[in-house]
């Protein structure tokens, strides 16, 4: 997010999905490592909707200050679980962050 005079304030990660069934409505927790090492951060945000039948989309998404941003953008590997969940950044997500990174110096 930018300010009134379009300085980088805040950013941050939205995780999302459909799913057959609720998958994260009542766990939807998050925990990050950036290169190995656990970071700490702001409560995540859950939202969820019905799409049709069975099938619901989810999101999670995880608020970062602008040094937390600038703490993933120098980071060459990041993982995170959403309730149990691991995953991981693939090396373009990474190299995204830090493109973006550069474009807002």
């Amino acid at each position: 997010m930018l300010d009134k005079n379009g300085a980088f304030r805040e950013a941050a990660i939205l995780l999302h999905g459909t799913f057959d069934g609720w998958r994260y409505l009542k766990c939807n927790s998050t925990h990050w490592l950036l290169d190995g090492k656990p970071i700490s951060l702001s409560q995540s945000i859950y939202d969820g909707d019905v799409l049709g039948g069975s099938t619901v989309y989810e999101s999670v998404t995880q608020p970062l200050s602008k040094a937390q941003f600038r703490r993933f953008a120098s980071a060459a590997e990041i993982e995170f679980q959403v309730c149990g969940d691991d995953s991981a950044f693939t090396v373009d997500d990474v190299l995204d962050f830090q493109e973006l990174a550069e474009k807002l110096k």
